[in-house]
């Protein structure tokens, strides 16, 4: 890919209101040249909302909605574009963060040597996916840790309710970090 130009920012309100909520949005615009005289940027505009609520169980509910354009000419031969929005909601008893998405995917403009897989995945397609993530961390630092145990769990579903996407996935991080008085050493899955 050739050189292009680029551009990003973003803006974020907090306590707006005085409950501490959290308004913002952002925008990114990435243009390079893929194919002799086609520019196709890719380029987002999202924005999102953050409110705490006094609830016991519900620390935190935030909202997002936004546009995706990922130009993945170079790599993968094609242009994904989407449409979609987020609602987590974050429990205040460790239990985790739980989302709803619903997204509109447009996969299209494919090169000429786009292979046989994405041609049969080009076109629209609607994901609407439950998810959930825990993350369980006793270590004694979170950027350079010498000592302690980290584990992140994501489980996702989509399709149980609507939209034709469907799939089952399941995601596992685990480290555990020891010392002794020479080195650290690191056990990462």
């Amino acid at each position: 890919a050739a050189p292009g130009p680029s551009l990003s920012g973003s803006i974020h309100l907090r306590n707006v209101l005085g409950e501490l909520e959290s308004i913002g949005a952002s925008v990114s615009w990435d243009a390079r040249v893929y194919r002799k005289g086609t520019e196709n940027p890719s380029n987002s505009l999202v924005f999102d909302v953050s409110k705490p609520f006094p609830v016991e169980s519900i620390a935190v509910a935030r909202g997002k909605a936004g546009i995706w354009t990922v130009n993945n000419e170079a790599r993968s031969s094609y242009v994904l574009k989407a449409t979609g929005a987020e609602i987590d909601l974050v429990s205040s008893k460790g239990l985790g963060t739980l989302t709803f998405e619903s997204t509109l995917r447009e996969l299209g403009e494919l090169s000429d040597g786009a292979s046989v897989k994405v041609r049969e995945e080009a076109g629209s397609s609607w994901k609407q996916a439950l998810r959930h993530a825990m993350v369980f961390d006793q270590r004694d630092d979170p950027l350079l840790p010498k000592t302690g145990t980290y584990a992140a769990v994501e489980s996702e579903i989509a399709g149980m309710f609507t939209g034709d996407i469907r799939f089952l996935k399941q995601q596992l991080d685990l480290q555990y970090h020891i010392s002794n008085a020479a080195e650290y050493a690191t056990l990462s899955a």
